[in-house]
């Protein structure tokens, strides 16, 4: 039987590792399955640093809804990051409403910086407790 998280113990990458995008990427691999059965509410916080000190313009992570666990929405919600040059970004959360979902997963991460890349991408996905 698959883990079962709890409103206070959800804490997990949307990636096992930060993926570093190059400039003006379309990252079509899927992240992990983030189990929320039993969440309510979760938070997504993006983050990343920009490649070079002129890097501007935004990061966006779509997030796709499992219902049964294994079947994942073809729609998804968008959250933006913008950067900021070279430091590092721990962007705004951003609260899912997902009572009743069984998964959530990153399907899609877009760099909208045409001339740089981001490094050190990834989403934490964490519930209100």
């Amino acid at each position: 039987m698959g883990q079962r998280f709890t409103q206070s113990n959800l804490n997990m990458s949307g990636y096992e590792t930060d993926v570093d995008l190059t400039a003006g990427q379309n990252y079509t691999t899927a992240g992990s399955s983030i189990p929320v059965d039993g969440v309510d509410e979760v938070l997504v916080f993006a983050k990343g640093t920009g490649a070079d000190a002129a890097s501007s313009g935004t990061v966006t992570f779509y997030v796709a809804y499992s219902y049964d666990g294994t079947t994942f929405t073809t729609e998804s919600d968008a959250i933006v990051m913008t950067l900021n040059a070279n430091n590092p970004v721990r962007a705004k959360p951003v609260s899912l409403w997902i009572k009743g979902c069984k998964a959530l997963k990153v399907i899609r991460m877009v760099n909208g910086d045409a001339t740089y890349g981001v490094n050190d991408v990834n989403a934490q996905f964490v519930s209100q407790g």
